[in-house]
């Protein structure tokens, strides 16, 4: 059965346990119900305690949830209202300057393709001249 207070849910369960209990004879049979009651009761105890301390975190932790939420709901809003701000600005600013950063990333790739020919002769012109040097050296051998 589910029951509702405010923002929490409250389950009720209730667990009907059924068993046999034996007797080891005339007269340990008591005693060994006593017990093994006992140990029923220890472990119950137990478990209600750990469900206690499970209850106790899983609460800590909606509530850390609840926290998050709110704090990402004022976040959004604090966003969207810097985008409304300046959204329409900042595209302005672009039409602005986009044409000149086109071409100035052109130039830049120009530049960059012009210096890696001039290295590539230079490594080239290099070679030749060891080349046509140990050709040199060789032949006056």
């Amino acid at each position: 059965m589910a029951t509702e207070r405010g923002d929490q849910t409250v389950i009720r369960r209730t667990i009907i346990e059924r068993g046999i209990r034996t007797s080891e004879g005339p007269a340990g049979g008591r005693a060994g119900g006593l017990e093994a009651v006992r140990k029923l009761a220890n472990q119950h105890e137990g478990e209600r305690l750990e469900m206690q301390e499970l209850n106790t975190k899983f609460g800590a932790y909606l509530d850390r949830v609840k926290f998050l939420e709110t704090q990402n709901r004022k976040l959004q809003t604090e966003l969207d209202s810097l985008k409304q701000k300046w959204g329409f600005d900042s595209g302005k600013v672009k039409d602005q300057y986009d044409q000149g950063l086109v071409a100035l990333r052109k130039q830049i790739d120009d530049v960059t393709r012009d210096k890696a020919l001039a290295e590539l002769r230079a490594k080239r012109a290099e070679y030749d001249a060891s080349l046509i040097k140990h050709q040199t050296d060789f032949a006056n051998e």
